[in-house]
Order: C-alpha cells, then structure tokens, then sequence
C-alpha cells in the first residue's frame, strides 16, 4: 500500500514509504480526529469541542479551515490525490481513504482475526502483526480533553490484546519468553488479576513456585489496603493448584519450528575441470592431526578463478551427507551492480526455509542469529554462503554446534575466520597450462582443438577459467580467419580486457576487477593503482618502499592487505606479483594518473635500482670505480643495505630483460646515456632485478675511485665515439688485479681493509674476465680480450683496466654499435 496513516504513536502521513509530519499540534489533532472516524462525517463543532475543550476561542472556526486546507496540500503526489481527500459536506468534514491504511483499523482487525483463527500458528502470527503497529502512545504529542479519554480507552485494548497474546503462548509452552514481560506488565498494573495470573502460571511452568506464591501475596496485600477485597476466585483456585503441585499445571510440550528440508544448492556446474589438489584439501584439510574436515572452510582466490564453481562441486558431491538439507546465499560481497547482502535478510530466509513462520523471527539480526543456531543444533546441514565481503558478513550466519559444514567464497582470504571459528583456508590460483586446454577444448568442441589460433587464446587467457569461457563463447562458431583475428586481439596488451568482456557485469574481468578495486581502503587502493607503473613481473619490499614513499614496516602492511584481497601474491618471501590480466588492469588505472605523478614515482624506482647496484658494486667489486649515476631521488645508503648486497643471495645473474616492454619508455629514459650498450648479455653483480636489462654498476666513475691508481690522460671516454650521449669524461685506471688464486697483496700496494686485493682475489673471475667468457663474445668469434706481448716478455691485457671495452668489441662490431675496424683509444 503506497498511503498509510498512523497515530497508535505519531500522528504522521505515509506517502510511498515516506514519513511526512502533519504540520502543527492542532493541525494534527484535527487529523487525528478525522482518522478516527475515517470515511465518517465529523462536524465542525464536533472537531472545535474536540480539539479546544468547552473554551473554543472566536477564530477557531478560521483556524479549522487552515488547518483542514493545509492537510490537503500535503497531498504532494499525483497519485495521492486518488488514494485520499478530505471533503466538506453538509454533514461536516470527511476523510475518504481505505479503512486499512489507518494503523488503528487494522490493528483491529488483525487482532479479531487471531481470536477467529483455529490454527494457533495462524492466531500467534496475526497477534504478533497487530501489537507491531503500535509504536508508542497514541496521540504522542498531542493534549486534548477528549484525545486523554480516547487515549485511556485504547491503551485498555491495547492491553487486552497482549494479554491474549501471552495467553496463546503459555498454552503454546512458550513460558520461557514470557516471564519478563509479563513481570514487567504486573509492575505497570499492580491491581490486575489477569496479570497476575498469567505471571504466576509463567513462573510455575519455569519451576519457580516458590516465586509463583510470593507473586500471589504480594497482590493479595495490595487489595487488602488499597480495595479491602481479596482475589478473585480464578486467582485463589491457581494459588490453591500450586500449592499441592497440580499435575494439570504443567506445560505443555513446545510446538517449536516445523522441521524442513531445504535443498537450495543451485545447479552442479557443467565441463568441471581439474582442481583435485582443492577438492582434497576441502575434504581433509592438511595439518589437523584428526584428519577431520573442518566446520568452516574458506574458497580464497581473485576474480574469475572458479570459487563458486568449485565450491558448488564439492557441495554437489557430498550432497548426501548431510540428510537434513543444503542452505545457499548468494552475499553479493564484490557484486558490480548490487550491495552486500545484509546478514540479517540472509538469517530471515535461511529461518523460514527451515520452518519458521515470519510472526516467530525477531526483528534484529543478534536475535534471528541466535534462533538460527537454535534450529540449526543437532543437524546435520551444509551450508554455502558465495561472494563474501569480510567476516561480518559471514560470522552471524556460521551454525554453532558441530554437524553442519559451512563453505564460504570470497576474493579475501577472511583470515580472522581462521582465529573465530578455527575456518581452514583454501588458496585457488589459475588453471596450468594443459588444464586450459582441456577446459578451452571442451567449451569450443575437440574438432578445433588443432588450430594453432586456440592455442595463442588459451596462452593469453593465462589460465583464469572465467576468461577462458569469455574467449570460448567469442570463439564459438567463428571460422578460421576469425578465430586469428580473435587470438591477434587478445595479444595486443591494449585490447585484451576490451575482448574478455562477455557484455555482462558478471562477466566483464575489467568490470570484477574495479569491483575489487573499489573494495578497498583507499591507502591500499592508491598503492594499487601505482602498482602499473613498475615495469617488471615482480618487484621487491624495498624498492616499493621507495617507490611508494612509505617505510618498509607500513608498506608491508599495505602488501599484507592487498595480499589478504587475492590481488597479489607473494610468490618469494619479500617480493611481489601480481596475475597478467590484473596488471593490465592496474596499468589502464595507471594512465589516469597526471604526468607529474607519474614521473615522480617512476623516477623514484629507477632511482632505487641504481643506488641498490652501486652499493652492490661498491660490495662485490671494491678496486673498480662506477660512473657517477643520474640526477634521481635516490634512497640513502643504510647500512642494511650494504649488508644485504654482500650475502650470498647477491649473486651474479644474467641481466638480460625484454626490450620494448610497455614500459620501456619510463625507465630508459632517466638512464639514457649513462649504461654501457654492450652489457645487456654480461654476467654482472646484481643486488635487485635490473631495469629493461641495463645495469650501472660496471661503468668506470670519472676523476675518483675507491683504490689507488694512476691519472690517465683526459679525454672523451671511447664510448662517446659510438655516438653514446653524455658518456664522455676521463677514466681511471686502476691497478692490475693479482693473478687468479693468489692470496699476496702485489709490491707497492697496501692493504686496506675490505678493498685489499688479497680477500678478492679468492672471489672468482673479474668483470672483464667474464666478459672473455661471454657466451655472446664467444659465439661471435670474439675469442676473448686481445692480447699484445709486452716489450720484456709475458702477455698484457691493452684493455684490462677499462671495463668491456675491449672485451665486448666483438660484439659491438656484431651489433652495429662499432664500425668494423674502428680504432679503440689503447690504455696508457
């Protein structure tokens, strides 16, 4: 009904689900009274002796018409002016409106239909309806001579129904909830008989008789004083009964909540495939000594990785053990186009579809959770709860005896469950490559599982099952042009989200991963969005420390939160990475970011990977110096860091990346002109991954050095005739290092502490003697560094002490990046 009317509390209009007030006091006395006799006609005088008594003022019949004009005009809906009007007619005014609208007719009427009722399930449903219109005292507000005694003369049906109401439950063996109240009502009317007789019989059935008895002196007493009468003769014969125990007086057995059977689970999900590992660990998850499966368990993945589905396999698998029924709701946590479900609807549906009539669920949400467990105790029900939000979504719906299996999806891992209810969680990632497969190949048929298009789909759909259904339902029916144009589109970084997108916000993966997105605070959400603009598959704690401007501790638990929402993962301890397809997400959210953002935070990175090498360089290679790096914002050394670069996990990697990435634009361009070209296949000391395969360590410093050595001539560095901008600059030659296992400090030189050659010379060969060994160098002839004989004998290295000039000339001049035959300025 779009019109109600209400004055058992508030005199208030209701107009579309909107609470409108009736204007002034006055003004909403004559409302009042025109809903008390609604469709009747009331005079004027009437409506003037009943609003201002026997002292009508002279202009109250002004003030009437005001009133009665201004209750039209709230009739601000066009349709309102159908549903109700006030009319004048000879008789007096006239409120025309459904008799059902006004809270007062149909709380009679509800209430006379439970006394009709046959059926006490009925009857206690219609009670419950009709003492819920009342929401306070009648009139709230409003004094008047006569509106006092009306207000009198529904307070006692008011009452009268309760009473009835209470009575219904005592013979239901509904006692248990009614002491309370009814201790409260005796208190409000001390000298009621019924009261106190319901009282009393309350406390007896509770086993409380002794209380029973003292309730009945107690009223006794008062009559005595204040009426000089005893009780009545009803009240005397229950005293009596009590007293010597009467069997009849027992309570009755409890109808309870009407046992049923639900079985909600939706469909089993078609072309299953794979995920035996998940599907052991839901049935007996591994560290529990027991060997039992858990009361709680936790599907945690991102978007599109098949929670539901698998969820909804193991259900339908084990269906059967659990006889008294399968619960499922659907909580639409990161649903695009709905808001989460709140616990207290979801507790509503669960109760009526195990048998709860909607007269027996209370109305908050503590309540129907605690008549939830109540029904739910001593059965044995499974129970899925999809698309979780958090845990507070899911703990009111979580059963509280042992029996039941509760199963709940979420893309956060929900590790408090883990502490509140003992949950056990299981980790879902993508399908391996051969899974994909068969999964693409069952969608699209086995007779076009050969053409090579499907397989380049299956590989860029990077084992996320929901993407493999988007590409599968494009490919359906496609011929084999198509099919290529389809796999051409997927490749292209900047098309792929554009063609995994089904139409649908279910079935959109840009669309679920904004979802995802905007689920987060918005500290953790910024940090994501800046995650698209590191260039690399992986990064380390350190550098987005750095690159985030946060310190390490708070930006661990920023990863913490965004690992805790399945959109990355920590795939070694301390570095990070996220799925393809999410980091073409964050890279579009990237974009939005202004030029100046971006800069800054780019350069900040590179920054962090050029002083990380240097101290590594500093580490590993003491007696080289390193040209002095670009102008970036560079961290401070720590001493953390030293430490770090010289453990064992500071190791020579090949530092060779993929030119040309999408980043490779941001990157190059703050170290243009400062990285040798011809050390992108090197080994070379490395502290952190290196940036698009350039690394700065192994460059010489112009003009100082860590070791002692001797000024050579100045001049552009032989570099700079390769057309190498910014390179130029004088070099330093250091000394020749000892021969390989030596452990003799040379004549003439004195040791210095960790630069001393004599701890370095038992580390392996040096930059440029693996540059000789180069497997480049050696494939294309280069035959190693040249070398000259010397004047009084013996082999010196020309180039030994500039590092990769010589060396890497083969591969320069394979390369292009030297002239066959260019001369190379020698050392002095």
């Amino acid at each position: 009904m779009s019109i109600g009317f209400t004055f058992l509390g508030n005199v208030t209009i209701h107009s579309r689900g909107v609470a409108v007030t009736a204007g002034s006091p006055r003004q909403r006395c004559v409302l009042a009274l025109l809903l008390i006799d609604v469709n009747r006609p009331v005079s004027a005088q009437t409506l003037l002796t009943r609003v201002w008594g026997d002292d009508v003022p002279p202009r109250a019949m002004t003030s009437l018409y005001s009133y009665v004009s201004r209750l039209r005009a709230l009739r601000s809906d066009p349709g309102d002016a159908e549903r109700w009007d006030i009319l004048r007619t000879p008789a007096g005014y006239v409120l025309r409106t459904d008799s059902s609208a006004v809270d007062l007719f149909r709380f009679r009427s509800l209430v006379e239909r439970a006394r009709g009722a046959t059926d006490p399930r009925e009857a206690e449903a219609s009670y419950s309806q009709a003492l819920a219109l009342w929401r306070g005292e009648p009139f709230a507000g409003l004094r008047s001579a006569w509106l006092d005694a009306y207000r009198l003369t529904l307070a006692e049906e008011h009452l009268r129904a309760r009473l009835d109401h209470y009575e219904l439950l005592l013979n239901r063996g509904r006692h248990v909830d009614l002491v309370q109240p009814l201790a409260a009502l005796a208190a409000e009317q001390p000298l009621d008989e019924h009261v106190a007789h319901l009282h009393m019989l309350a406390l007896y059935r509770m086993g409380q008789p002794a209380a029973a008895l003292t309730a009945y002196e107690q009223l006794r007493q008062r009559l005595v004083e204040q009426l000089g009468v005893d009780p009545g003769p009803r009240l005397q014969e229950l005293h009596h009964r009590i007293l010597v125990f009467d069997d009849a007086l027992a309570a009755p057995a409890a109808d309870g909540v009407e046992r049923r059977t639900p079985h909600q689970l939706p469909a089993s999900p078609s072309g299953f495939i794979g995920r035996r590992e998940a599907l052991r660990l839901l049935d007996t998850p591994e560290g529990r000594a027991d060997g039992a499966a858990p009361d709680v368990s936790v599907i945690a993945g991102m978007a599109g990785v098949g929670k539901s589905w698998l969820a909804l396999r193991w259900a339908h698998q084990h269906a059967d053990e659990f006889p008294d029924g399968q619960l499922y709701a659907q909580l639409n946590g990161f649903s695009p186009s709905a808001r989460p479900t709140d616990p207290g609807d979801v507790l509503r549906l669960f109760l009526m579809a195990l048998g709860a009539t909607e007269s027996e669920l209370p109305s908050d949400t503590e309540g129907r959770a605690a008549l939830y467990r109540t029904v739910m105790a001593g059965r044995k029900i499974l129970v899925v709860l999809d698309n979780a939000r958090d845990s507070a979504q899911v703990v009111p719906l979580l059963p509280g005896t042992p029996g039941c299996r509760t199963l709940v999806t979420s893309r956060n891992r929900l590790s408090s469950l883990k502490v509140r209810a003992g949950a056990d969680v299981v980790g879902l990632g993508v399908l391996p490559a051969g899974e994909s497969a068969r999964l693409f190949t069952r969608r699209v048929g086995d007779d076009r599982a050969a053409e090579p298009a499907l397989r380049d789909i299956v590989r860029w759909c990077a084992g996320l099952p929901l993407a493999l259904d988007i590409a599968a339902a494009h490919a359906d029916g496609l011929p084999c042009a198509s099919l290529d144009q389809l796999a051409q589109d997927l490749r292209d970084p900047s098309t792929r989200l554009d063609v995994l997108d089904a139409g649908d916000v279910s079935a959109s993966l840009r669309v679920l991963f904004a979802a995802s997105h905007a689920a987060l605070d918005p500290e953790p959400g910024r940090v994501f969005g800046l995650l698209g603009l590191v260039p690399h598959q992986d990064v380390s704690l350190d550098a987005l420390a750095h690159f985030i401007e946060r310190d390490p501790t708070r930006t661990r638990r920023i990863m913490r939160v965004l690992e805790e929402a399945c959109l990355i993962r920590q795939h070694r301890p301390g570095r990070y990475q996220m799925h393809d397809l999410v980091r073409l997400y964050v890279e579009e959210q990237a974009t939005g970011l202004t030029a100046g953002q971006s800069d800054r935070h780019t350069r900040r990175l590179v920054g962090f990977y050029v002083c990380t090498a240097q101290v590594a360089h500093r580490v590993l290679e003491p007696h080289r110096t390193a040209q002095d790096p670009p102008a970036l914002e560079v961290p401070e050394e720590p001493p953390r860091l030293r430490r770090r670069a010289g453990r064992a996990g500071l190791v020579r990697r090949r530092v060779r990346l993929p030119p040309g990435g999408r980043h490779h634009h941001r990157t190059a361009g703050p170290v243009a002109g400062f990285l040798p070209s011809d050390l992108g296949s090197a080994h070379v000391p490395l502290a952190s991954r290196s940036v698009r395969g350039k690394h700065p360590c192994l460059v010489h410093r112009p003009g100082r050095g860590r070791g002692p050595g001797r000024r050579v001539p100045d001049g552009p560095h032989p570099s700079a005739a390769r057309g190498r901008p910014g390179a130029g600059g004088p070099l330093r030659r250091g000394p020749a290092p000892p021969r390989r296992g030596s452990r003799t400090v040379p004549r003439g030189r004195r040791t210095r502490g960790p630069h001393s050659h004599a701890p370095l010379a038992r580390r392996g060969p040096r930059p440029h003697q693996r540059l000789r060994t180069c497997p480049s160098a050696l494939r294309a002839g280069a035959g190693g560094i040249p070398r000259t004989r010397r004047a009084g004998g013996g082999v010196q290295h020309p180039e030994r002490h500039r590092l990769g000039v010589g060396a890497a000339r083969p591969v320069r001049e394979r390369r292009g990046a030297l002239p066959p035959g260019a001369a190379v300025a020698p050392g002095p």
